[in-house]
């Protein structure tokens, strides 16, 4: 009775949580592939990548067990989209709970719910097959985020401890959510120190504790996953920079490019478009404030500061490429700020004329990146179909080639060796040049699987030739020629242009 009452309570925001999840992820519900997925769908022993290249240990023996049904493709793909759907839908709604407290209006909590989750990185989440274990990942840190507002905000007498005995259960949850994420996915623990900023600066109480607390939550998971990686399970792509002044380079080149260049699916300068709406509702709202203006103006700095520190660790930390689902939790500072000043106003009055400003621009930037991301989700999604599509295509040609020899011949072919010419290209001609988009051609760990895929084949890949290879970097091709073809035996030799 009670789930049905909570249930019946929070319909408003229930219902527009997961309509927004159809609207924006509707059109991803047919398969798709990254280059990725085709390693993951024909790779023997795939559990084994992930714990030994990347260390996820529990994503590793979700692989597992996945592989010893043998699952179809498109079986895999739909659950795994189904896991994305329903989980991200639970990570918008459960936000939006802990935000209602704040901001007394169920629509708009739900917006700004939506656009901290799903903002502008998230995309890329839902191009990967495993796009339901990083939604649930993601479900997982907001959990503990709504169990940590919980627990900042609950009276307990004068035992402030959050490891309590009242409080230890809760801790203890907070605690296992944060080891499970990070043992499926690292980076994505971030988001739940972004998202506990908020609250804390609402309710600045005890913030040297609260802030030592959230710290202490992120840094024992992230170093039991660090030493798993390290030196039970040892992980080759682990490596770090070169220094310190590497380090504060990498850190600062990744902010001010995010903000100024084109960053993977965004164009030059819109996350820096955004940023300036954001700081002119910031300046807005302390011309609104009758008092406690440097105060305010500390805490939005605390926020968006932790939410850059905390997000770029790992590019400061790792030699690793600086990628919308790395630093995913920085493109949340648009909602965290949200948070905060518009919980601000209430109980408070502030200069009209300026609280109206504050509100109708609060309102523009929801907007404008609500908008922004549907126009370049949506063609995110087509885009990746297109580039399948032409996947398969070439696949078919190759296909075709191989049959044609193998009839003249007698021959049987079950070896594939790889070349490039003078300038291989990772996208066809007129795409994006995004990850999105990428040939699996291109690639040498999908360029095998997709072709095996697409065939039905089960070719290996072999060795090339030194002089083949000499004689193919003198070529350029834009498009797919017969001449990248040359069949040797029961060897193909194949050139990418």
């Amino acid at each position: 009775m009670e789930l049905i009452k909570g249930i019946k309570h929070n319909r408003i925001k229930i219902i527009c949580s997961y309509l927004a999840v159809l609207i924006y992820f509707g059109i991803d519900r047919s398969i798709e592939y990254a280059t990725d997925s085709y390693a993951a769908l024909m790779m023997d022993d795939n559990w084994k990548v992930k714990v030994y290249e990347n260390g996820r240990v529990l994503q590793g023996l979700l692989y597992y067990v996945i592989e010893m049904f043998h699952l179809p493709s498109g079986i895999k793909y739909q659950f795994s989209y189904l896991c994305a759907f329903i989980f991200i839908g639970l990570s918008i709604f459960v936000l939006s709970v802990v935000i209602n407290k704040y901001i007394k209006n169920d629509i708009l909590a739900v917006f700004i719910s939506f656009l901290t989750i799903v903002n502008p990185f998230f995309v890329e989440f839902f191009l990967f097959i495993e796009k339901g274990m990083f939604c649930f990942v993601i479900f997982l840190n907001v959990c503990a985020v709504y169990l940590t507002e919980i627990l900042f905000n609950s009276d307990d007498g004068d035992n402030k401890s959050y490891f309590a005995d009242k409080k230890l259960l809760s801790s203890a949850l907070v605690f296992l959510c944060l080891v499970v994420s990070v043992l499926l996915y690292q980076t994505l623990i971030s988001l739940y120190v972004v998202l506990c900023l908020p609250f804390i600066a609402l309710n600045a109480a005890d913030f040297v504790k609260k802030n030592i607390y959230i710290g202490f939550m992120y840094a024992i998971p992230m170093g039991i996953a660090y030493i798993l990686a390290r030196f039970v399970f040892p992980v080759e792509r682990l490596s770090g920079r070169e220094g310190l002044t590497a380090s504060f380079k990498a850190f600062f080149d990744a902010i001010i490019s995010i903000s100024t260049d084109k960053f993977s699916y965004l164009s030059k300068g819109t996350f820096g478009t955004w940023q300036i709406l954001l700081a002119v509702m910031v300046i807005l709202f302390l011309l609104a404030k009758k008092e406690g203006r440097i105060k305010s103006l500390l805490l939005i700095g605390y926020e968006i500061l932790g939410c850059m520190i905390i997000s770029f660790a790992v590019v400061f930390f790792n030699d690793s490429d600086v990628l919308p689902r790395v630093v995913y939790s920085y493109a949340s500072v648009f909602g965290i700020v949200l948070i905060y000043i518009l919980s601000e106003f209430k109980g408070e009055e502030q200069k009209e004329i300026f609280q109206n400003a504050v509100k109708g621009v609060a309102f523009l930037l929801i907007a404008v990146i609500c908008v922004s991301e549907y126009v370049v989700f949506q063609k995110c999604f087509l885009e990746r179909y297109r580039c399948n599509q032409a996947d398969l295509y070439l696949c078919n040609i190759i296909g075709e080639k191989i049959k044609e020899y193998e009839e003249e011949t007698g021959n049987t072919v079950d070896t594939l060796c790889y070349y490039s010419d003078m300038a291989r290209s990772w996208q066809e001609p007129g795409y994006d040049k995004t990850e999105t988009s990428i040939r699996a051609q291109a690639t040498g760990w999908s360029r095998t699987y997709s072709i095996n895929y697409y065939l039905g084949t089960d070719y290996k890949e072999g060795e090339p030739d030194a002089e083949l290879l000499e004689y193919y970097k003198n070529i350029n091709w834009d498009t797919y020629a017969d001449d990248q073809l040359l069949f040797e035996g029961n060897t193909l030799h194949i050139c990418i242009y």
